[in-house]
């Protein structure tokens, strides 16, 4: 029977994320590495890529730890002296990936030159931006907007020329907001509904400007 095994379950606290079951082994190659498809082996790198908020419980088969280091280098050396986030002894530790980066989790039992590491017992975590439905790219403000820009590229933001319907003087500015449904942004000069007040004097006012637009990059 394989003793590798991957399962995946929502979490109560994250919308939309995954928790992987990992089995955390001597052989990892050959019992997790060439069964799981969802890690990629390059020579001598395995790299399970996952997404932001997702987790990883290692299930530890037999005595091992859980080190963390730093850098790929590090990682292909199996340095010893990592940060710990599971001593000997420990049957199960999860992890949380938070941030987009890569990650490198070794097993330093045995010590250096003939440790766990060295015979092929370590992870790469690739976390990449969790993907987002393409229609709520309109609907994430200009921030949120332009870091799923840099992170994964389903989102664009640009400024396009338009006009922006606001209020005329501070008195009438809820009057403004709920004769146009609180969109200051218009199509056209008609389109600011410049209702008037008691007095008949207009309530809103249309204005040239540039208004920024969240959309789904194309390809």
């Amino acid at each position: 029977m394989i003793s590798f095994v991957l399962s995946l379950m929502s979490l109560v606290a994250f919308t939309n994320s995954e928790e992987y079951q990992v089995s955390w082994e001597y052989d990892f190659l050959n019992n997790v590495v060439k069964v799981d498809p969802r890690i990629v082996q390059d020579g001598t790198v395995y790299t399970l890529t996952n997404q932001v908020n997702d987790a990883i419980t290692w299930n530890f088969v037999n005595t091992h730890n859980l080190v963390e280091v730093d850098s790929l280098p590090l990682w292909l050396d199996c340095y010893p002296n990592g940060i710990m986030l599971g001593p000997p002894g420990t049957e199960e530790v999860t992890t949380y990936f938070t941030e987009v980066k890569k990650r490198y989790f070794i097993c330093t039992i045995g010590g250096p030159g003939s440790s766990h590491c060295d015979s092929g017992q370590k992870l790469v975590v690739n976390t990449v931006a969790s993907p987002i439905e393409p229609d709520n790219c309109k609907s994430l403000k200009k921030r949120a907007c332009k870091k799923n820009a840099e992170e994964s590229g389903e989102c664009s933001y640009e400024k396009k020329k338009g006009y922006t319907c606001t209020h005329k003087g501070k008195k009438n500015k809820k009057k403004c907001k709920e004769f146009n449904y609180d969109d200051k942004s218009v199509k056209n000069e008609d389109g600011c509904k410049n209702e008037k007040n008691v007095k008949g004097k207009k309530i809103c006012k249309v204005k040239k400007a540039k208004i920024g637009y969240c959309f789904t990059t194309s390809g």
